[in-house]
């Protein structure tokens, strides 16, 4: 499954806005089908897979807008990528993204105002990554809370929900992060159907990744792919605009010919929804697919039922609690709430609590003993709302708080020094608790917590404690609270490198003649293992294996038989540190 977490946030197809299976009057434009080739995105006959032409050359990553006519798509940048929008030929083309960070995975939103994708930045040599969504014209970029290490956007067909991949499956969010759901374990690159009622992943099966159709009401799956063949991957579900099939990328891989060598490759097939496959369809080498045109859906005009529903109120928050909606085309709830006891009257009143699929969302950041009035109203996926459900509940009169720390790296080498810092807030207004007594605590592995330091917060709310970690340190800060404020805690862990230092006798030798190289330990780790490696061009590489003496020093002798420049590096894998240090890579030459 490696190999299938690494092409994980591969991009999926924007699908259509709207919902019932009627076919609006008038000439529908015509369904388009782009993908990713070695050369840049093409243009593909949608009902046999051969190529039609180039439309970007050395374009990445490419999405079609719901009606075939703009396409968003990645172009490298050095290190980084870009987005891009242009027509769907390639013309007039329009920078969508900019900075230093490797955007992918576009899709635009069902009513072509907004793209979302997938933002990657490396902060402290780590891709860190969320979903972002950007207006259509380059403006208004913003981060979706909530959604890091997210990738593989796909929206809901009214534009209001994205479905996307996290570390542990398939989620869906609403915009403001209010509302974050786990649908599918290990599922990933999902693709919203047309009708909103279903979502196709890949997901783990009987092969690599199967094709799994997702119940987005029931939370029921279906898989649709089978195992034929000695490895075949499917990666990229896309709905076509009707919702009647699917065009899924492949990733190919034949059995073992007579010296046990296999071959491999990507393409494309299409699949009816209950995954009969097209015979008369297969694209080779490409991946990526993306849909535009199409038959347009009109919307349904007929308002979805009221539901039955509860409000619990909690510190700082009220929980709510919907019925399960008894419409085939239901979307969930929209929640708006007011301070007081006068409900929100219509979905644009009052303050906004988020949107829910499964009828469950918590509002948090409530005022503490405050009367809070919420209206409930029901969705369906062409874009209607029912008659509102009220409710009216008291948050009690505790606040919660919450101890945010930093400054606790994940590793550091030995004899570095850290600040350890916290900051304590108020959860119901954000506003930092100033003169609290913050404790800190510290322990080693297998060895109790013990009191380090008691500080008080400023002005900020802000603690800093400068330490000293030795070995894998754990750092506890502590709050025990004072009424009406809440107890809150957070801890970090730490691990401290050991620091090798290798030291060449001569940087270069004459062949058969005598050299070696010392090498150092820092923390003196007494009868530790040392490993030195020796290799030319990252090949032919020698390690020797010596242990340490009572300083931590060891010199290891290197092979001079035969010519050469090479790299020479020293490491160890400390027990008494639990991780590991090494040198740079020395350069030694024998002549």
């Amino acid at each position: 499954m490696g190999r299938i977490r690494r092409l994980a946030c591969l991009v999926a197809v924007a699908c259509c806005a709207a919902s019932t299976p009627a076919v609006a009057d008038g000439a529908a434009p015509a369904a388009l089908l782009v993908a990713a080739a070695k050369d840049g995105i093409v243009l593909v006959e949608p009902a046999s897979g051969r190529i039609a032409r180039l439309l970007v050359a050395g374009g990445r990553d490419p999405a079609l807008s719901p009606d075939g006519g703009r396409l968003v798509f990645g172009i490298f940048d050095g290190a980084n990528q870009q987005l891009w929008v242009s027509d769907i030929d390639g013309t007039h083309r329009q920078q969508l993204t900019t900075g230093s960070s490797f955007d992918n995975s576009p899709e635009w939103s069902p009513d072509g105002a907004q793209v979302a994708f997938c933002h990657a930045t490396i902060v402290n040599r780590f891709q860190q990554q969320e979903i972002s969504v950007i207006n259509a014209d380059g403006t208004g970029e913003r981060g979706v809370p909530g959604t890091a290490p997210g990738c593989g956007p796909s929206w809901s067909p009214d534009s209001q929900l994205l479905a996307y991949t996290a570390g542990d499956g398939t989620h869906v969010t609403d915009l403001d992060g209010r509302y974050n759901e786990l649908v599918l374990a290990d599922g990933y690159n999902p693709d919203w159907s047309p009708d909103g009622g279903t979502i196709a992943v890949a997901a783990g099966g009987s092969s690599d990744s199967d094709v799994t159709v997702l119940d987005v009401s029931s939370r029921q799956h279906t898989t649709i792919t089978e195992f034929e063949g000695y490895h075949r991957t499917w990666l990229e579900p896309v709905w076509s605009a009707d919702g009647g099939s699917l065009y899924t990328g492949v990733l190919t891989e034949s059995f073992p010919d007579s010296r046990g060598m296999t071959s491999s490759g990507y393409g494309i097939e299409h699949r009816a929804a209950d995954g009969t496959r097209d015979d008369a369809f297969w694209a080779d080498q490409l991946e990526s697919p993306s849909v535009g045109g199409g038959p347009a859906y009109l919307r349904d005009s007929l308002a979805p039922a009221p539901v039955a529903a509860t409000a619990t109120a909690t510190i700082n928050g009220i929980d709510i609690a919907a019925s399960p909606q008894p419409e085939a085309d239901a979307a969930g709830i929209l929640v708006r709430y007011a301070v007081g006891d006068v409900p929100p009257a219509t979905p644009s009143d009052g303050l906004p609590a988020g949107r829910s699929v499964d009828g469950r969302l918590s509002l948090r950041r409530l005022l503490a003993d405050t009367t809070y009035a919420v209206s409930m109203f029901p969705l369906d996926w062409s874009g209607n709302a029912g008659p509102r459900t009220s409710l009216t509940a008291r948050t009690p009169h505790e606040v919660a708080t919450t101890l945010v720390m930093s400054g606790v790296p994940q590793f550091i080498f030995y004899g570095r020094t850290i600040d350890v810092r916290g900051r304590l807030v108020r959860e119901d207004t954000g506003a930092p608790v100033v003169g609290a007594p913050i404790s800190l605590f510290g322990h080693l592995r297998n060895q109790p917590d013990r009191l380090l330091a008691t500080l008080t917060t400023d002005a900020d709310g802000v603690v800093t404690s400068r330490r000293l970690p030795s070995g894998g340190s754990r750092y506890t800060l502590r709050y025990d609270g004072s009424d009406p404020l809440q107890s809150s805690a957070q801890n970090a862990i730490t691990n401290v490198r050991t620091v090798v230092t290798a030291r060449l006798s001569t940087a270069s030798a004459l062949r058969g003649s005598p050299a070696t190289v010392a090498v150092q330990l820092r923390p003196a780790m007494p009868n530790t293992k040392v490993f030195v490696d020796q290799w030319v061009s990252n090949s032919s590489r020698r390690r020797f294996t010596a242990v340490t003496g009572a300083t931590g020093r060891v010199t290891v002798r290197l092979d001079t038989a035969r010519r050469g420049a090479f790299t020479v590096q020293a490491s160890t894998y400390g027990d008494a540190l639990r991780t590991y240090g090494d040198t740079g890579r020395v350069p030694f030459r024998v002549r």
